[in-house]
C-alpha cells in the first residue's frame, strides 16, 4: 500500500492538470494504492569489462475502481571497461 502523488517535472506536488481537472479521484495532493513492482537484473562480467542491464515495471492499482490506474517502466544498460586502474562506464 503505499501513497501515489504526482509531481511536475520539477519535483513539484500537482494536483490538477493543464484544463484545471484533479489528478486524484480525493481532490488530495495523493491518494492510496496498492503498487506491485517487478525488477529484472542481468550482469555478465569478468576480468576486462562489464554489462549490466536492469528492468522495473510497476503498475498502481488504485483501491477505489474510479482512480487513476498507472504503469511505469524503466530500464537502464551500462557498460564498463577496465582500462589500467580505471574503470570507463557508458
Amino acid at each position: 500500500m503505499q501513497h501515489v502523488r504526482p509531481l511536475n517535472d520539477d519535483g513539484r506536488n500537482i494536483s490538477r492538470d493543464c484544463d484545471g481537472f484533479p489528478l486524484t479521484c480525493s481532490g488530495s495532493p495523493h491518494d492510496s494504492m496498492v503498487v506491485l513492482k517487478q525488477e529484472s537484473r542481468y550482469t555478465k562480467e569478468n576480468d576486462h569489462s562489464f554489462f549490466h542491464f536492469n528492468l522495473q515495471i510497476e503498475q498502481g492499482i488504485p483501491v477505489l475502481s474510479k482512480w487513476i490506474i498507472f504503469n511505469r517502466f524503466k530500464f537502464v544498460a551500462s557498460k564498463g571497461i577496465k582500462l589500467g586502474p580505471a574503470l570507463l562506464l557508458t
